[in-house]
């Protein structure tokens, strides 16, 4: 896959040449010199700044996309294959020089020592690849690049030595870099930058080998294959082909850059990436970005690694769809939405809708975390959401980065149902709870293809209770109703609690049981807790007690949704009839009257 990757860059590239990477180049916080022909120089000063500036305000700085350019092609591969072998030099070849503001300060007399070394293996890079498959790779590349310039590798060496102390005179002590670079077309820079890369390329040269008198070897990108790493090797192969896979040089080369593209990527927080198979384009996004149209291609995750990029994982998308059919209604099932913090009556549409209302109402902020992060780092000390983040993270995944629903169509139900008796623990949550539910049932009825069903269904067995409180007529004829009967019903029982502090704790316990014959024991205990406090003339209570203990549940299940949906209703059992409605108003009139009088 990683090999189609690279393809589809290379084409792009190929068409927007180096721009294509440079244009997303940052660069790093520090002090920047332009060295002219003349020895005069020019000072440009890179401020840190917050991500979501860096892009916008940096690239206004004067000179920024000629030293983006001239950085990119000067910097190490990594730390571990310097010029300088003491590594107080960063830059690799003559017509830059980089190096930490505090070495400046604090390592003088080796930092001279480096700059010595430095210009002479520039000068002659024999006496850095000296034996062996370096001599003869870089042998091979002078001869197309030519020999090295002594004249002006000498020039700048001894630039270098008379002003590098005079323009740290200039600038503010700290840790970031000075970075020089000598006034050169981009050519130049480009013969100089491949000079330093085709001898270093390769991770090890090591594993080197000529076919067909090309050379193969180990890429260096996201890869460290050294004797303390060797479970990477395939052992079946013989000696020098037991590396992972071998590139040639041309195919090492678009790798690089392909990785270089990705490394500015994650440097400026976009870390999913989508490279489209069929129309041959690249799609970078940041962690709560989503794409904007339907998808099919690769999925890469990146992340920063030091001085290089790394892909943390990949998949290949058949079938990303930016729009959810049919479009999710919230609807208030409960019909106590007034409540809670959801648009009531507006529709999701998109996957990224769905995911950014699910970020906030179930996971507080933290679902994108939980996708990809370590949960310690997160610090979520609700267990319970752990476990959930733990066990689904996957069906999020494939939700939220691939626009695939079928896995959360199948699991949706567990999820907002753990989270519901998790709210219902917590004091002042019942709110949360609300949402959750109604979320959850809207949910069902756009999977199912049933807008508005669930309420309907709910609004129908509310209102025959309702009748039955009203006339005394009437009994449970189904399951459905039997469970919503027992919700109502523990609603009433743990409303008699009398503590100062109430949470929906009790209701948990209900609500958890494994079966109907354990659901209806709870209940029973809840009953024998607080009959106390209700009284023998109940008649609401007694009507619905009565036709619960009347009625057997033909399914060995709970229905969970019917039971949660009793208990977060609103009690009919408190709620007021149209008669008590009238004889109330009739009284409150009949005493206006008197007191008039």
């Amino acid at each position: 896959m990683l090999r189609e990757c690279v393809e589809i860059f290379t084409e792009i590239y190929k068409e927007k040449g180096e721009r294509f990477i440079t244009d997303s180049y940052e660069l790093e916080p520090g002090d920047y010199f332009i060295v002219k022909s003349d020895g005069s120089y020019s000072h440009t000063k890179i401020e840190r700044t917050k991500k979501s500036e860096e892009n916008s305000n940096r690239r206004t700085v004067e000179d920024y996309e000629y030293l983006a350019e001239r950085d990119y092609l000067s910097r190490l591969l990594d730390m571990n294959k310097p010029i300088d072998g003491k590594k107080q030099i960063h830059s690799n070849n003559y017509l830059s020089f980089f190096v930490k503001n505090n070495v400046l300060s604090e390592k003088k007399k080796e930092l001279e020592e480096s700059v010595e070394k430095y210009y002479e293996i520039l000068k002659n890079p024999f006496l850095k690849y000296d034996k062996g498959e370096k001599k003869r790779v870089y042998t091979q590349l002078e001869e197309k690049l030519g020999k090295p310039s002594e004249e002006k590798i000498q020039k700048n060496q001894e630039w270098i030595k008379t002003n590098l102390y005079k323009i740290k005179e200039e600038i503010k002590d700290g840790k970031e870099y000075v970075k020089i670079f000598f006034d050169e077309n981009i050519e130049e820079y480009k013969k100089e930058n491949e000079r330093y890369i085709i001898p270093n390329i390769y991770n090890s040269v090591d594993y080197n080998v000529i076919i067909n008198a090309e050379t193969y070897g180990l890429p260096n990108n996201n890869l460290n294959l050294n004797s303390k790493k060797p479970y990477l090797e395939n052992k079946t192969r013989k000696e020098k082909y037991t590396v992972p896979y071998l590139l040639n040089e041309k195919e090492v080369f678009k790798q690089k850059k392909f990785f270089d593209y990705l490394y500015n990527m994650a440097n400026s927080g976009k870390r999913n990436i989508y490279i489209s198979s069929d129309k041959k384009e690249i799609i970078p996004l940041e962690t709560k970005e989503s794409l904007s149209d339907n998808f099919t291609g690769y999925y890469l995750r990146i992340r920063k690694d030091k001085s290089e990029s790394a892909i943390e994982r990949y998949d290949i998308i058949s079938d990303y769809r930016t729009e959810i059919y049919p479009e999710i209604k919230i609807l208030d099932c409960l019909g106590n939405g007034d409540k809670g913090k959801l648009e009531y009556g507006s529709s999701i549409r998109k996957n990224s809708e769905l995911a950014a209302v699910l970020n906030n109402l179930l996971f507080n902020g933290k679902l994108y975390g939980i996708i990809f992060e370590n949960l310690k780092d997160l610090k979520i000390f609700d267990e319970r959401i752990k476990n959930i983040a733990n066990q689904y993270k996957e069906v999020f995944f494939e939700l939220v980065y691939k626009g695939d629903m079928k896995k959360f169509a199948d699991n949706y139900r567990k999820i907002f149902l753990e989270l519901i008796k998790n709210s219902l623990c917590k004091k002042d949550y019942i709110t949360e709870a609300y949402d959750m539910f109604n979320l959850m049932t809207s949910i069902g009825d756009s999977i199912k293809q049933e807008r508005g069903m669930t309420v309907n269904k709910h609004q129908e067995i509310k209102e025959k209770f309702r009748n039955i409180f009203e006339t005394g007529v009437g009994e449970i004829e189904n399951d459905e109703e039997y469970f919503f009967a027992l919700g109502q019903l523990a609603k009433f029982l743990i409303s008699r609690n009398r503590i100062t502090v109430k949470t929906h704790e009790l209701a948990v316990r209900v609500i958890e049981s494994r079966d109907i014959e354990g659901l209806k024991r709870e209940i029973y205990k809840l009953f024998r807790k607080y009959a106390y406090d209700i009284g023998f003339y109940s008649t609401k209570f007694n009507t619905l007690y009565e036709r619960i203990l009347g009625y057997e549940a033909e399914s060995e299940e709970i229905n969970m949704d019917r039971l949660l949906g009793g208990y977060l209703a609103d009690s009919l059992i408190y709620e007021k009839s149209a008669k008590e409605e009238n004889e109330a108003n009739n009284e409150t009139k009949e005493t206006n009257g008197e007191e008039n009088e």
